[in-house]
This record gives C-alpha cells, sequence and structure tokens, in this order.
C-alpha cells in the first residue's frame, strides 16, 4: 500500500549547507525529476529529513571557517617565565620591528579604522544632567 505524502515541511539544503527553503513531498518529488537532488536524507522509519540540492554550474564552493574569523591580530605568546602574554602581530611588513607594530605605509588605515571602533554617540558623552 502506498504512503501518503507526510505534510510536515522539509528542509531544502544548498550543496553548501546552507538552508534554502522548505518544500513538501511533492516539491521534492519534481526536484528529483529534475536531476536537481544530490541527496535525501531519511530516518530509520522512512520519513524524509532533509534533501540536499546538487551543485549547480558557476556555484562557487563552501567557504572555509578561517574565512569567517579573519586575520588574527593577536595571538598568545609563552614567555621564558613560564607566564603567557598577548603579542601582537605587526600591520605592514613581515618582520617589523617588536616596538614599531604599525609602520607609516599602513598608519594612516590603522588609525582610520581605530578611531571608527572607538567612536561613539555623542549623547552617551555628556552627563546627564539632575533636574
Amino acid at each position: 500500500m502506498p504512503r501518503a505524502p507526510s505534510t510536515a515541511p522539509i528542509p531544502l539544503y544548498s550543496h553548501d549547507g546552507a538552508i534554502c527553503d522548505w518544500i513538501d513531498e511533492p516539491r521534492l518529488k519534481r526536484l528529483e525529476g529534475l536531476g536537481m537532488v544530490h541527496h535525501v536524507v531519511r530516518r530509520r522509519k522512512g520519513r524524509i529529513a532533509r534533501a540536499v540540492l546538487c551543485k549547480r554550474e558557476g556555484e562557487c564552493g563552501p567557504l572555509p571557517p578561517s574565512s569567517y574569523g579573519g586575520t588574527r591580530y593577536c595571538y598568545r605568546q609563552h614567555l621564558k617565565d613560564g607566564h603567557m602574554a598577548y603579542r601582537l602581530r605587526s600591520l605592514g611588513e613581515r618582520h617589523a620591528d617588536e616596538r614599531n607594530l604599525a609602520p607609516e605605509s599602513v598608519r594612516q588605515i590603522f588609525l582610520t579604522v581605530l578611531l571608527g571602533c572607538m567612536r561613539c554617540d555623542a549623547d552617551v558623552l555628556q552627563p546627564t544632567q539632575a533636574g
């Protein structure tokens, strides 16, 4: 006896793991018929858990986790006495002087970004006057 289609929505994921849509079973069948579904994940009892689309031509691959974190400009440094401290990475040349972490070539960019991070609303800086 054929099983009736489930009414629960099925999550549809792109090839890189990002959720695209919630679809019903008839739409999943149409996508499978068009060859757009890479694989369907089912539960033990046969219920569909999710569907993953195939990678289409022109789509890029998934981003590595390092892309989300960006460049680390500080890291832990082990000192000779056994303590640990944070060390800053220089912004310009690869092996810059430890005391000049922002050389002249990048100093203006660094200061602009730093001031942008420190800028806050003028209302916050002004003290409130009590009645």
